[in-house]
């Protein structure tokens, strides 16, 4: 080879290496601004991008970033961040990146890798002004809108017919200034929710809480001292109970505030409960409305019929009920009861009627007139007044003898055969008046009974054939 080729050679190897030369300086001066290839922070490849484009993506990052907010009801508010003024900083970690790499070595980040992986932790600040009147404006936030919690306590439940630990309710009264400390601090550490049940001291908490020992000690007392219940159907639909929850005032308390058995108590709650169930449920001698065949409307006085509370039953039901263990719903025990209707006040539509001014009576059967005829009734001298009043046919007797009260000299004021006997109250009754030729009219007001209604035989002998022991007379 002649010396000018090698001249040439050399030449065109010196010029290849000042270009080598040159391509490396210019790369180096650009890495040293830009990243190296195959740079990936947060998960994003940065290749030949400068801190700048990091700085600006973070910035988008945080302003499209929001918070939300998890209630106890499981409700949820979000805090956008524009809202807040949420801002973050890289702390000039982007800048360090590029500081920190090594730009003479860029040829090398051309070869097949790994390339360079870096994260970058950010930190958030906000504007804790513009947060407080955001979380002031959430409407669950505000007080009028917030439930205090209640305590636990013992209750009744009539489901499970005993005593039991109610826990009472959360509710969701919280403090504005843990608040907006628990937000803040999620803010400030990037987080993307927040479960407000789980901030400490957040929500306000009751005084008594459900797993209070003394609660259960104080219901298992309870349900010792008091067994059992009595549910009563009442006439008209009414029901009167008798359980721990209403009978937990008849127990002594002790100073500690222990329920015991005090037999006293017990009994002066109890008779008072009698009688009160008594007024409430008893219609004798009571007065009803009731609808004339004549007068129309009117108000007539009571009587014998009606409901009548055997109240010394139900006093010791009651008595018994605390140490039965048994729960029971039933009708009281009665002395006497209604026809189960609303009809005439409770009278129904078979009855004897009596209008004592018009001197005259009905039988109605189911609402219709199945006899009727004029009567003389007790002479009006406030003696032998026939009784006003709602009675019931005490029962029949044929071929009766009625004896009058004795005179002093020891003989009954009178002593008389009559066919038909049917007793309604106090001596008094239906029968047939086989001596009397003339019956309505006024002669009651001067010579009627000693207080029976008089019937003509063949009406009497009519009625008695008619009707039951047990059936209504009004008379007015």
């Amino acid at each position: 080879m002649n010396r000018k080729v090698l001249r040439t050679l050399a030449i065109a190897g010196a010029a290849a290496a000042l270009g080598a030369v040159t391509v490396y300086a210019r790369g180096v001066n650009y890495y040293n601004e830009h990243y190296l290839p195959d740079t990936v922070i947060n998960d994003t490849d940065y290749s030949s991008k400068v801190p700048q484009d990091v700085l600006s993506d973070l910035e988008a990052q945080t302003a499209s970033r929001s918070l939300e907010l998890v209630l106890r009801d499981g409700s949820s508010v979000q805090i956008p961040a524009q809202d807040v003024g949420l801002a973050c900083s890289d702390g000039g970690a982007a800048q360090r990146i590029l500081a920190e790499q090594n730009a003479a070595s860029w040829p090398l980040q051309y070869l097949p890798g790994d390339g360079t992986g870096e994260v970058i932790p950010m930190t958030y600040t906000y504007d804790s002004g513009r947060l407080q009147a955001f979380l002031e404006s959430v409407p669950a936030f505000q007080a009028e809108n917030m439930t205090p919690p209640t305590d636990a306590s013992v209750v009744y439940s009539e489901e499970e017919n005993k005593f039991v630990v109610d826990p009472g309710e959360e509710g969701d009264t919280l403090d504005p200034a843990v608040l907006l400390e628990a937000v803040g601090a999620s803010l400030t550490d990037g987080d993307t929710s927040l479960e407000l049940d789980a901030v400490d001291g957040l929500y306000e908490t009751a005084a008594v809480r459900a797993d209070d020992p003394s609660l259960q000690a104080e219901a298992d007392n309870l349900n010792d001292l008091i067994r059992g219940s009595i549910t009563y159907l009442l006439p008209h639909g009414k029901k009167r109970v008798f359980n721990g929850e209403t009978c937990k005032s008849w127990l002594g308390v002790k100073e500690d505030g222990t329920y015991y058995y005090d037999e006293a108590k017990w009994d002066e709650n109890l008779l008072r409960a009698a009688d009160e169930m008594e007024a409430d449920t008893d219609t004798v001698w009571k007065e009803k409305h009731f609808h004339a065949t004549i007068k129309g409307d009117i108000t007539v006085p009571g009587g014998t019929y009606g409901y009548g509370l055997d109240k010394i039953s139900e006093i010791e039901a009651l008595r018994a009920m605390r140490t039965s263990g048994e729960h029971v719903t039933r009708e009281p025990a009665y002395n006497t009861v209604e026809v189960d209707t609303e009809v005439n006040d409770g009278i129904g539509d078979t009855y004897i009627e009596v209008d004592v001014d018009n001197q005259y009576m009905w039988y109605y059967k189911d609402g219709k007139v199945v006899m009727e005829c004029y009567v003389v009734t007790g002479t009006m001298d406030g003696k032998h007044n026939t009784p006003l009043g709602i009675w019931q046919i005490q029962g029949k007797e044929a071929n009766a003898t009625l004896i009058g009260e004795k005179k002093k000299n020891g003989k009954p004021e009178y002593k008389t055969k009559v066919s038909y006997w049917m007793p309604f109250y106090d001596g008094c009754g239906f029968h047939d008046a086989w001596w009397r030729g003339y019956f309505g009219g006024t002669i009651y007001q001067y010579s009627g009974s000693h207080g029976c209604v008089n019937m003509p035989v063949s009406s009497a002998g009519e009625l008695f054939n008619a009707v039951d022991t047990g059936t209504i007379v009004v008379i007015y």
